[in-house]
């Protein structure tokens, strides 16, 4: 699965790219030009993580600039 296609789909688990913006307090257009660049931005990173823990919401851990635990 490519990084793009993981990003969608972990922000699919959010709820969307509205429910991602309000999460991270951005705008629904900057997670668009996120999912283009294919690079979650730093400053979202350890909310998404703790929400995505939270929310026992599976993901890579590479998405967020973390090492798998393997």
């Amino acid at each position: 699965m490519s990084t793009k296609e993981a990003m969608r789909d972990l922000i699919k688990s959010f709820g969307g790219q509205k429910a991602v913006a309000d999460l991270v307090g951005v705008k629904q257009s900057a997670v668009s030009m996120a999912l283009i660049r294919g690079n979650i931005p730093h400053r979202w990173r350890m909310k998404l993580y703790s929400e995505a823990t939270a929310r026992s919401i599976k993901f890579d851990p590479a998405l967020l600039g973390l090492e798998s635990a393997q």
